[in-house]
């Protein structure tokens, strides 16, 4: 998780980028999940990136199928905490189980699902805390 606090946002993306591009050994990132926070318009921001498998017409050794890995924004939510209570657009954000556990679910796990209500006591938590 990569988190921009002292960070922009464009900053993350390219961070987001460089994780789930960078296949070196042992990274075997697939989820970056960003968080943000805008001061002035009292904002959070959650992106999330994955790895998507992407057919191309072009072949290569490293991609003889044809098949390039590239990694896509797949969700976004803003939680706005000026308004009472706090707007949540996005939700639910969904996290895969595998991209955060790197193994299939067993039959009792499932993907995480983050609600309107988490996402604004996720937030207004840490405005709390913050004194945002």
């Amino acid at each position: 998780m990569e988190a921009g606090w002292s960070e922009s946002v464009s900053r993350l993306r390219i961070d987001a980028q460089w994780w789930l591009s960078a296949q070196l050994p042992p990274n075997n990132t697939t989820l970056a999940v960003l968080v943000s926070f805008k001061r002035p318009q009292r904002t959070f921001g959650l992106e999330k990136y994955e790895i998507i498998p992407t057919a191309t017409g072009i072949r290569t050794r490293s991609a003889p199928l044809g098949l390039q890995n590239i990694a896509r924004s797949t969700g976004t939510a803003t939680i706005d905490i000026r308004t009472t209570p706090p707007t949540v657009i996005g939700a639910p954000l969904i996290l895969p189980f595998t991209g955060i556990m790197q193994r299939p679910p067993t039959a009792a796990e499932r993907d995480i699902s983050l609600s309107a209500a988490d996402l604004e006591s996720w937030a207004t938590g840490i405005a709390t805390r913050w004194n945002l």
